[in-house]
């Protein structure tokens, strides 16, 4: 008799679905797997999240002689590790429930790869792509009625510790024929460049290009051939340099993040074809001023910068 109660935990109170500004989502990067932390399905996010905020700070202090206290010697920004309570349910089963917790299983396993926490607001849909550490072991058990429960914190860590728009944000600019202007946001018409791709030394000096961003980021710079050669540099000191230029059709796809660096044409390799002396800093948030020459650009020719914007929040 005490084996069977000591089988037959009672479970913790379980949880009403969620009504809630904030709704917490587990994801595949390729989106094909999905666990949403609202009641809805089974699964709960608890309270006691911890890292769904503003991110961990470094700071480095010194000492002056003379001085009192310290003095600041610099701040960087760490990575951030996630800590997510959470709650499963199920009342069809201990099938069922072994299949859900499989599920999660197979979602943050770090030797398939990353995934992605996935924000959602009335007013905004931010991911954290994380990387699975420990923490689904947890307590399980069956309650009187029936149903088979665990409750676990899982605990990840973002190597980018900003959360970021599930959306790339573009501006691109290209030669029209007759000279009219067409530079500015893919998909709208907001803030157009007054400027357009031509055949001289100087296609456009002083454009703004205004980053959407609370945090800096690094952007993805696309071209297409041809052009003899090109260069771009910003007022923060971002230069990139292509002396050899582009064949027509060719396609240059430059990634500056540091952590997914990779310089291609077509699809191939080609970092030789970028200038050693490219500076490939990130941009600030707001307006950064970009000035661009390519001779011998046509109609066909293309300039292409995305980024993906950055916020201290998940929420």
């Amino acid at each position: 008799m005490t084996h069977a109660f000591l089988a037959r935990r009672t479970a913790p109170p379980e949880p009403a679905p969620q009504v809630t500004i904030r709704v917490l989502s587990l994801e595949s990067m390729d989106g094909t797997k999905r666990i949403q932390l609202n009641g809805s399905t089974g699964w709960w996010r608890m309270a006691g999240s911890t890292g769904l905020e503003m991110p961990p700070f470094e700071v480095a202090l010194g000492s002056a002689p003379g001085v009192a206290g310290a003095v600041l010697q610099g701040v960087r920004v760490r990575e951030r590790d996630v800590f997510v309570p959470m709650f499963t349910a199920s009342k069809t089963g201990p099938v069922n429930h072994l299949a859900m917790l499989e599920q999660v299983r197979g979602l943050v396993d770090p030797m398939v790869g990353q995934f992605r926490l996935v924000g959602v607001t009335p007013t905004s849909v931010r991911e954290l792509v994380v990387i699975y550490r420990e923490g689904l072991e947890g307590a399980d058990g069956r309650s009187e009625s029936g149903t088979y429960w665990r409750k676990f914190g899982l605990k990840a860590t973002a190597l980018d510790p900003y959360a970021r728009d599930l959306t790339d944000r573009s501006v691109e600019s290209a030669r029209a024929s007759g000279g009219r202007p067409v530079i500015g946001v893919v998909g709208g018409s907001d803030a157009p460049f007054p400027f357009a791709l031509s055949g001289a030394t100087v296609i456009g000096s002083n454009m703004q290009v205004n980053v959407n961003s609370s945090v800096p980021v690094f952007p993805v710079l696309e071209l297409v051939g041809p052009m003899d050669s090109f260069t771009g540099s910003m007022d923060t000191g971002w230069s990139v340099s292509v002396p050899g230029g582009l064949a027509d059709g060719e396609t240059m796809r430059l990634v500056t993040d540091p952590r997914s660096k990779s310089i291609r044409v077509n699809g191939q390799l080609a970092a030789g074809r970028v200038a050693r002396g490219s500076v490939l800093k990130p941009f600030v948030p707001g307006v950064n001023v970009l000035n661009v020459t390519a001779p011998g650009a046509t109609t066909s020719t293309l300039l292409r910068l995305s980024w993906r914007a950055g916020h201290r929040s998940l929420w």
